[in-house]
């Protein structure tokens, strides 16, 4: 709405220009009070000056840059005709010959830069063969470098002003782009956060199925099992029992760590040593030794680089958890030892089964690519460790 608004006052001040231009050229005839106006050939003057106005306002309204060449040469050579005409009939008398510039601005506006180059030089020329006719040659040259003068004084400021008409245009098509493109990216930053979601919520429903499912399913063997032989066997009975109410604390456990992965932000509120402190007590209460080092002085990180640390620890202590076989794990915060903002180093090991390094590697599930995503996201490295029977080690080391 707004561009077609500014194409019509465009157009409609083109047009007032045009007429303003040819009103002088005519007024300036009156002034002397003896002009060709009021003679006989009155009448004729005023019909051509009509005719150049609605030629004028014809062209302006159908011929623009993107027009076929012949449709430009054919204004000009009516204008130029109509030009010829009025010159001649008036004897170039007052300021007639400002007819002549409108022409130029049309030229530059309507046609190609070489045609336009060469309809000025006809303009000048047009009049130079009009002023030897009426007063010689001495007329013609000293008229036709006033004009001349005149006609690059326009050519130079319209040029200006199509510059900055086309800059503008330019401005406006970048900017309805940029529009564009932050629309398109506002979208596909909303279809990643849900993918996120979703890929979240399937992680997180594996892991329920996985651990408390398997959980319920042995707790339920175990009490069946001591409901079999309460009767005939008390001691196995009890054993079943306490195996059952083991197995119990350990699904407690996992539906904590569950939980604690649903939270937006795990670490909002506390620092990090001290979230990583509610990780590793929901590990002892499974029943695995687990202990917290942090070395250097703690300081507070940006809220992505301590959710990625957070997430980092909580997908090893789970796979630990599901996998190691482990009596105990060890996790180091290292913050460095100097005033600087340097590195921050996290490790997690564990003293389990291991793996072979490459088998390791590939069986890395949605969890740790999940914990590599993040890390890439803000320029840190994680790295897997581990052989067999030698356990299993999570290094991560991200920007402080």
């Amino acid at each position: 709405m707004e561009k077609n608004l500014r194409v019509s006052w465009n157009h409609l001040a083109g047009n007032f220009a045009f007429a303003a231009t040819v009103v002088a050229a005519y007024a300036s005839t009156l002034a002397s009070g003896s002009g060709p106006l009021l003679g006989p050939y009155g009448p004729l003057l005023l019909a051509l000056g009509v005719g150049y106005l609605a030629v004028g306002f014809v062209g302006l309204a159908t011929t623009g840059t993107g027009s076929p060449v012949w449709q430009g040469l054919l204004y000009f050579t009516l204008q130029i005709a109509i030009t010829s005409a009025v010159l001649y009939i008036s004897r170039l008398d007052g300021f007639i010959s400002l007819l002549l510039l409108p022409l130029v601005s049309n030229a530059l506006e309507m046609l190609p830069k070489r045609w336009a180059a060469l309809m000025c030089v006809l303009l000048i020329a047009d009049f130079g063969v009009v002023a030897y006719a009426l007063g010689g040659w001495r007329t013609a040259i000293g008229g036709s470098v006033v004009i001349a003068s005149g006609v690059i004084f326009v050519a130079t400021f319209t040029q200006v002003a199509l510059r900055e008409r086309q800059t503008r245009k330019e401005v406006e098509r970048l900017a309805a782009e940029l529009a564009a493109a932050n629309q398109k990216l506002r979208a596909y930053a909303g279809q990643v956060e849900e993918l996120a979601t979703i890929q979240e919520r399937n992680r997180l429903a594996r892991e329920i199925h996985d651990t408390l499912g398997h959980y319920l399913t042995v707790i339920n063997v175990q009490l069946a099992a001591a409901q079999a032989v309460i009767d005939t066997d008390q001691p196995r009975a009890l054993e079943a029992v306490r195996k059952a109410q083991t197995l119990t604390q350990e699904g407690l456990g996992d539906v904590r760590r569950s939980v604690a992965a649903l939270r937006a932000d795990p670490t909002a509120g506390q620092p990090l040593p001290q979230a990583l402190e509610e990780l590793a007590e929901a590990c002892r209460a499974a029943g695995l030794v687990t202990h917290i080092e942090v070395t250097g002085q703690p300081r507070a990180l940006k809220p992505q680089t301590e959710s990625a640390l957070y997430r980092a620890a909580q997908e090893a202590l789970t796979n630990i958890r599901k996998h190691a076989r482990a009596s105990r794990v060890d996790v180091l915060v290292d913050y460095g030892h100097g005033a600087g903002a340097g590195p921050v180093r996290l490790s997690v090991r564990d003293n389990g089964v291991g793996a072979a390094a490459g088998a390791a590697e590939g069986a890395a599930g949605f969890g740790l690519l999940g914990v590599r995503e993040r890390l890439q996201l803000i320029g840190g490295q994680v790295r897997l460790v581990t052989a067999p029977g030698e356990g299993f080690r999570l290094e991560v080391e991200v920007p402080g």
